[in-house]
């Protein structure tokens, strides 16, 4: 009976501490469910926000297109690639106001420069004209938060825009249409596409959490990744060796 005594007892702290890790994980499942259930919370309300933002933009000009019937995106007739002449500026020429906050990035129009596309902390991208009566031509609204970068196609008709809601517009620099949007859920701190015409559909992109990643536009997939940096990367450029018949 003695011995039938300490037996009940080992047998009663088994159950116990059976008792105590099933408890201890019932705990833990309460926890990570809990967990869980905050996350898909937080995704669906960043889903939610993403989607109430609305996307648009603003025509300010007179026509869509000149007397001729071309766009207006398109560069003045009597204009030329390389009819321009470069120099250490001497004074200010123009000032172009419109942003409400200050501006982060500027670009001209590739090869012509008869526009001018600035991005600003309030959010917003506008295209400026340069050649004749300088005013604001088009107004891009899609983001919630400041401008970070901003970046031409060769041929000026596409454009990228980088922005602090970890967002990449990929816009229609005519029609002001987003063609298709990007993110890597961190801030991206440039966007370069790739030199050449016939790779135009592949850009990349440096960012916040020290890596740069490469983007497929017609895909809208992540084709590459380069993680070696230590620290957030501020600018990038994608880099072709010539041809040997370039040479």
């Amino acid at each position: 009976v003695h011995g039938a005594h300490y037996q009940g007892g080992d047998e009663d702290k088994f159950n116990g501490k059976l008792e105590t890790d099933e408890r201890q994980k019932e705990i833990l499942d309460q926890i990570e469910e809990k967990r869980k259930q905050k996350l898909e919370a937080k995704k669906k309300q960043e889903t939610e926000a993403e989607q109430q933002h609305e996307i648009k933009s603003i025509f300010h000009g007179d026509s869509l297109f000149d007397y001729k019937g071309r766009s207006y995106i398109l560069p003045p007739a009597e204009m030329r690639p390389g009819d321009h002449t470069c120099y250490i500026p001497k004074k200010q020429v123009w000032t172009w106001t419109g942003h409400t906050k200050g501006v982060q990035v500027a670009r001209f129009f590739p090869k012509y420069g008869h526009f001018l596309l600035t991005g600003s902390h309030d959010t917003k991208v506008k295209l400026w004209d340069v050649y004749n009566d300088k005013k604001c031509v088009r107004t891009y609204m899609g983001h919630t938060e400041a401008i970070r970068d901003i970046y031409f196609t060769n041929d000026g008709l596409h454009f990228l825009s980088a922005s602090y809601d970890k967002l990449i517009h990929y816009w229609d620099t005519e029609t002001g249409q987003v063609v298709r949007t990007f993110t890597n859920k961190k801030y991206p701190y440039c966007v370069r596409f790739h030199p050449d015409d016939d790779k135009q559909y592949a850009f990349l992109c440096g960012s916040s959490n020290k890596k740069i990643a490469q983007f497929d536009v017609r895909t809208g997939n992540r084709t590459q990744q380069y993680d070696e940096h230590l620290g957030p990367v501020n600018t990038c450029l994608l880099y072709t060796s010539p041809s040997p018949r370039d040479s």
